[in-house]
């Protein structure tokens, strides 16, 4: 009942102070009651009430308004239609769109009008007036959580304990098929109990009939944002192109907790930028950041409410905590001290986001860097798998190239192998014993006067060298002979080249000196270091250099004792420069002049280490020079071999048919047996590997190579042709996705072009390793620089792109 003394001038009075917000509620209430129960109905009233700010909606009169939201302008309002005044919140909605509204009249009130939760503010009743949809709810008065929290709570456990009680709030309304979408602390009111509750489910979404236990994922109109934007997850804030689930919601409790655990802190950066108000680079950053690592001081808290808010915040719903329920049980648990069930992110999800969030702010940072990551890639693959290509023509002086053009340009029938087999051990001896030789044995260092004698009847046979495969370190009877038949080739002006195994500190081969001293001019010594063929194909060793020393090899000394048989030869190399690599000639007479040195391309430059020696016999701080060649297989030499004791048997005619103008290779062939190493090695031909290969073989192979003048260049370092064309496939293979990332719309048909991208790159490593021709080297590369940068670039591009476009629009 009104109080006696209202009258219609008491109440005017009341109506005009509502305009400037001095009446109380009981007042209202008064005025209310009084004007319809004296005029019989409202009419008296509403001509009287201040409509322009305070607008009465049917039987409803707005006495304050309580806030303005995306969804519509608030309302506190006097409910005058049933006799009874009572007072209501009033909302004016606000939609995008007519199909927006009208789904909101027809199927989202009706659900609304279900609602009967705890703490949850209960729909009265709904409209349409003067054109505008409104919607009357329960009027709860109270604070908002944010107000509540700062001034009525002291400690974090107080406020997760409030916080928990508004997951199960929502966990309930979740329950019924309701998605809030609007969550945040202004939607939540504590009331003078302490009692949270929610309210304003103005853009609501609601289940459907036929899925009564499912929450119906909402598809909110292309293009509209629906929600608050600090709180609203990525989905909306791509403004609908995503479905919105209740797992939006969870991400609104997550920015919810993070602002209560870090007391006021905001996951992401809230200041306008360049190019883009606050409201649009607050969006930008919810759609493509990782939220960053919230800072809380409570060190025993700490952990569990971080793992929490992480996986409320994961960018993907999937990934968020399952229900609004689990973050209330957990936030439980970690008042109660306990472990909580919820895990962290895996790693691989925030590496991915990582990515995402680099993809949408730095395109062409990571472009740059795909271009450095492919060249570093190549670069790599080309030194650890010793990628080359075959090169001609690249080395020597015109007066070198000539006599290689002319009398010595039949390469591959210019070896003879004379090589010693397990058959020649047994043979020899009695070979020997009948042509007057006594004392030859089974042991070949008992076999020096056979090879002098040798070499005497190769002087009537004219070959052009005669090159030893062998190392004779210590003096042995027959040495005289040996330098005897030196002496006889070297004046039929046969060059003769005799294999070491280490030189002195004062430069002196390690030769029996008997050899050294009595051959003198006649004799050419050359070292010999074995490479690993298997890793390193085709690799020879050229020179080693010994602090101030740089020593030849047999390979370099036979090819030069060929090429200039008057001179001696010897390396000019400057200390780490693998293109300073030249051959020096000295005449044996002093009165003429010297060729001009012969400049020959290295294909690695390799320095031997106590923890990686790499080349048995060098010394920890060798430079060792060396250079690649193609390989003939083994048949090929073999056709090309005959006996150690034919040299012996053959008559002068057979000798000088077989050997003339050819270099004789004499060389062991024998097998590895008990006590014995033979000089075999296994060695790589392209993709096979043939085990076994006779060391007097892949010499003959060596100076071959130097003859035909045809080598491998490496790829390792990449020269700079190769390095500016892989840049610039890589940089095309950058730019193309860009252009055409948005022709691959359906997820699988990304994962598919993702997969085939790198299948593609990989097989072009594997045939860019076992290529030899040049053109093919640097189309394979440049064809994975390619395929390496557009896979990188695709994938930036698909995640720039993901929520741009809906699948299967």
């Amino acid at each position: 009942m009104p109080p006696p003394d209202m009258n219609a001038a008491a109440a005017e009075l009341l109506l005009q102070q509502l305009r400037d917000s001095t009446v109380t509620d009981r007042e209202l209430i008064d005025c209310v009651q009084w004007a319809v129960r004296e005029h019989g109905d409202a009419q008296w009233l509403r001509d009287r009430w201040p409509t322009e700010a305070l607008p009465v909606i049917n039987g409803y009169f707005c006495t304050a308004r309580l806030g303005q939201g995306a969804s519509g302008a608030a309302f506190k309002a006097i409910d005058v239609s049933n006799g009874r005044p009572r007072f209501v919140a009033l909302k004016l909605l606000q939609f995008v769109s007519a199909a927006e509204e009208e789904r909101f009249q027809q199927r989202e009130i009706e659900i609304l009008k279900q609602i009967d939760c705890p703490h949850v503010a209960r729909y009265l009743d709904s409209g349409r007036a003067g054109g505008m949809t409104w919607l009357a709810m329960e009027l709860v008065e109270g604070l908002s959580l944010d107000e509540y929290l700062e001034h009525h709570t002291r400690t974090l456990e107080q406020r997760l304990a409030i916080f928990r009680r508004v997951c199960e709030i929502v966990a309930a309304v979740h329950d019924r098929g309701v998605i809030h979408r609007d969550l945040k602390p202004s939607h939540v009111l504590v009331d003078t109990d302490g009692q949270p509750w929610l309210i304003d489910f103005g853009i609501s979404a609601a289940r459907s009939e036929d899925w009564p236990t499912r929450v119906r994922e909402k598809r909110t109109t292309l293009g509209s944002i629906l929600g608050t934007d600090k709180y609203m997850s990525p989905e909306q804030a791509w403004g609908g192109l995503y479905p919105v689930s209740r797992k939006s919601d969870i991400w609104s409790l997550g920015i919810m907790l993070f602002e209560i655990a870090t007391g006021g802190d905001y996951p992401y950066d809230l200041d306008a930028t360049d190019d883009a108000s606050a409201h649009d680079a607050l969006l930008q950053r919810i759609r493509t950041e990782i939220p960053k690592r919230p800072r809380i001081d409570d060190a025993r808290l700490g952990e569990p409410l971080e793992t929490l808010i992480s996986r409320c915040l994961a960018y993907h719903p999937e990934h968020r905590l399952q229900s609004a329920a689990d973050l209330a049980t957990d936030i439980g648990r970690c008042l109660e001290r306990k472990s909580i069930f919820t895990r962290r992110l895996p790693l691989w999800y925030q590496l991915q986001r990582i990515a995402v969030g680099l993809a949408a702010h730095w395109r062409f940072g990571l472009w740059t860097t795909t271009v450095g990551g492919v060249l570093v890639v190549l670069f790599a693959i080309s030194l650890l798998f010793g990628v080359r290509y075959e090169v001609s023509g690249q080395d020597y002086e015109k007066e070198t190239r000539g006599r290689l053009a002319g009398d010595l340009s039949g390469i591959d029938d210019a070896f003879v192998i004379a090589g010693i087999s397990e058959d020649t051990i047994t043979a020899v001896p009695r070979l020997a014993a009948s042509n007057g030789f006594v004392d030859v044995t089974a042991d070949i260092r008992t076999w020096r006067g056979l090879h002098g004698r040798i070499m005497k009847r190769l002087a009537g046979a004219a070959p052009a060298a005669v090159v030893w495969d062998y190392y004779f370190p210590t003096p042995q009877p027959g040495d005289a002979a040996f330098v005897e038949g030196a002496r006889r080739l070297s004046a039929a002006g046969v060059p003769v080249v005799v294999a070491v195994d280490r030189y002195h500190e004062d430069g002196r081969p390690n030769l029996s000196d008997t050899i050294l001293t009595g051959a003198g001019p006649a004799l050419r010594c050359g070292l010999i270091l074995a490479r690993d063929m298997v890793s390193r194909e085709g690799e020879f060793v050229m020179a080693l250099r010994r602090r101030d020393h740089i020593f030849p090899s047999l390979i370099l000394s036979a090819f030069a004792a060929v090429v200039h048989p008057d001179c001696r030869v010897a390396a000019d190399w400057r200390p780490g420069k693998k293109s300073s690599f030249s051959l020096v000639y000295h005449p044996l007479d002093t009165d003429r002049d010297a060729p001009r040195p012969d400049p020959l391309e290295l294909t690695t430059l390799y320095y031997n280490s106590a923890d990686s020696p790499g080349t048995p016999g060098a010394r920890e701080g060798d430079a060792l020079a060396c250079k690649a060649f193609p390989l003939e297989r083994p048949d090929f030499w073999q056709e090309r071999t005959v006996p150690y004791e034919w040299l012996l048997t053959a008559s002068p005619d057979e000798l000088h048919r077989r050997c003339a103008g050819r270099i004789v290779v004499l060389g062991d062939l024998r097998h590895p047996r008990w006590l014995f190493q033979a000089d075999r090695h296994d060695v790589r031909y392209g993709d096979q590997i043939i085990k076994g290969v006779p060391g007097c073989y892949l010499l003959a192979d060596g100076v071959r190579g130097l003859f035909g003048n045809v080598s491998y260049r490496s790829e390792a370092p990449l020269t700079p042709s190769a390095y500016i064309g892989v840049a610039l496939l890589a940089l095309a293979g950058c730019v193309l996705p860009s252009r055409y990332a948005g022709r691959f719309q359906s997820p699988r048909a990304q994962r598919a072009l993702l997969a085939l991208l790198p299948a593609a790159a990989l097989a072009c490593i594997m045939l860019l390793v076992e290529a030899r021709n040049g053109i093919l080297v640097h189309g394979l590369m440049f064809a994975a620089a390619l395929c390496l940068a557009a896979t990188a670039s695709f994938a930036i591009e698909f995640a720039r792109n993901r929520y741009r476009v809906p699948a299967g629009t």
